[in-house]
């Protein structure tokens, strides 16, 4: 027989005090009630004094055309002559939209969006985005504070900028290129969060997004980027389609002579052999006429 006097149950380990817990919670609760307070007028600091931004989106839808050709029968002529007329159209006048946000953070494209004229509501007439945050923008207290506590670096960079800036060297070889002004260069660090593209690849559209202190105005910087990437889009299909035409062109001419050659050859042939019947000149002649 078994004798269960001696067995014992051990205690859970796992088991919650839940009364020390709630006493742990009691004696401590001055120091809850100050990380409370602490946290809730942190959070009311930042949402009475952070600037009000507005956010404009439009989404586009890239036109793409297919590869196939629309050459009809100039495609297999210009194969007879050695060359592929579909290998020169299929693909090389589309610009892939994956290099559209680095279009968008170009600078040629941030200086039209910083200089374009638009409506703010204080204003009274239409000013650019550079003329509106140096002369109208008043920065909240938090955008102030920010700046010269973790945007220090930023200052002394932009600093030391200006200073080679001064050392005239923009005013040799650099002239010829498209370069930022010191009113520019001072926004351009806000061009990166207030204009921004995003490429959805797996759905095959793009998303254009424009920040700006009121609403109207980022709709306006909205429409006007879009309107720019559009514009360039165009600009490098019709370039291409030009380079193309002016290639065809000269081919065209080329092969232009070639033919000229080749029937003059023939015709003085047939000149030179009116009256012989050898088989050599038939021979000769065939060869003239198919080169023809």
């Amino acid at each position: 027989m078994v004798d269960y006097t001696d067995i014992q149950l051990a205690p859970k380990e796992n088991e919650i005090d839940l009364i020390s817990s709630l006493k742990t919670l009691w004696q401590g609760r001055r120091v809850l009630v100050i990380c409370l307070v602490i946290f809730t007028l942190l959070g009311l600091f930042v949402a009475l004094f952070s600037p009000v931004e507005y956010t404009a989106k439009t989404i586009m839808v890239p036109q793409i055309q297919s590869k196939t050709s629309n050459l009809g029968g100039l495609s297999s002529l210009a194969a007879m002559a050695g060359f592929n007329l579909d290998a020169l159209q299929s693909g090389s006048s589309e610009l892939s939209p994956i290099v559209y946000p680095q279009i968008v953070q170009s600078v040629p494209f941030q200086k039209s969006i910083m200089n374009t004229p638009i409506t703010w509501q204080n204003v009274p007439q239409p000013v650019s985005l550079i003329d509106y945050y140096e002369k109208f923008y008043k920065p909240k207290p938090l955008e102030i504070v920010k700046k010269y506590t973790i945007g220090i670096p930023g200052l002394i960079i932009q600093y030391k900028n200006q200073d080679n800036s001064k050392s005239g060297l923009q005013n040799n070889a650099i002239d010829s290129f498209q370069t930022l002004t010191q009113r520019e260069r001072k926004l351009q660090k806000y061009m990166a969060r207030l204009l921004s593209l995003e490429v959805n690849s797996q759905d095959g559209y793009l998303t254009l997004t424009a920040i700006a202190p009121e609403a109207i105005a980022a709709a306006q910087i909205a429409k006007k980027a879009q309107k720019l990437l559009q514009d360039q889009v165009t600009e490098f299909k019709i370039d291409k389609a030009r380079q193309n035409l002016i290639f065809v062109q000269e081919l065209f001419s080329e092969k232009e002579k070639a033919f000229e050659r080749s029937q003059s050859r023939l015709a003085q042939f047939r000149d030179r052999n009116l009256n012989l019947n050898s088989s050599m000149a038939k021979r000769e002649e065939e060869k003239l006429q198919s080169e023809y």
